[in-house]
């Protein structure tokens, strides 16, 4: 339930940014009712984990009593020293990737003791430690701040060795899960203003960028990955032979 609560997130958000670069009425109803069923499939997946005693709340700060102005660039911090404390919109960032790379690594740590190919084992094992080296980092500066830490997703992993999907379905899936990650720490630097929340996005977003380039390669030796619609190729035009 909770890997469904976080695809439907994933979801709608995917949705509605398609919607922007949309002009035909039809594709843009589609996308609309896309997005309207991965809410009401997030609103129920919410309300069955609250029932069920496992919803992950996200941590809370205490509200302001009145706004405040800025009056010095102090707040932006450097990169090393002493930081001010999380804005409410850096820790919610923080939390979405702690929890991210936690689903990330789990299910990979899934894929790598299940999947066939020694390739695809191999590469998912170097996904589980990318995962688990990203998460520290995030539940790094969470203690720093005296934040509590969200709960992990490591007791959910069996001891089975039987594939419950194809080597294809798990490097499709784990690609996914890549996209929405690295589309997650582009978010989260837009929206942070401590410079160095910025510098650890940048350098782990590098890393999963590489990551996620060696799945593709992977996908293409196997001959997994369909390719996807491209613009003319002028040159290649230009160039045929008579």
């Amino acid at each position: 339930m909770r890997y469904i609560k976080y695809m439907a997130a994933a979801g709608t958000a995917a949705a509605a940014a398609l919607l922007e670069v949309l002009a035909r009425k039809d594709v843009r109803d589609l996308f609309s009712k896309t997005s309207k069923m991965f809410m009401e499939l997030y609103n129920e997946a919410c309300e069955l984990l609250l029932k069920k005693g496992a919803f992950v709340r996200s941590p809370t700060i205490a509200p302001l009593e009145k706004a405040e102005y800025l009056q010095s660039e102090s707040f932006l911090s450097g990169l090393i020293g002493k930081h001010r404390p999380l804005t409410a919109i850096e820790l919610a960032h923080i939390s979405k990737n702690t929890e991210t790379n936690s689903i990330g690594r789990t299910f990979v740590a899934g894929f790598s003791q299940t999947a066939k190919s020694p390739e695809v084992r191999k590469y998912m094992e170097r996904g589980t430690e990318i995962a688990a080296k990203h998460e520290t980092v995030f539940r790094q500066v969470l203690i720093e701040d005296g934040v509590p830490l969200p709960s992990t997703w490591d007791s959910t992993i069996s001891q089975s060795i039987d594939a419950p999907f194809s080597d294809k379905l798990m490097m499709f899936q784990s690609n996914s899960l890549t996209a929405i990650s690295v589309a997650g720490y582009g978010a989260a630097i837009g929206a942070s203003l401590r410079k160095d929340l910025g510098g650890h996005y940048t350098r782990l977003v590098a890393e999963i960028l590489q990551y996620a380039n060696d799945g593709v390669k992977l996908m293409i030796e196997n001959r997994w990955m369909e390719q996807p619609p491209q613009n003319v190729d002028r040159e290649a035009l230009r160039n045929r032979s008579v």
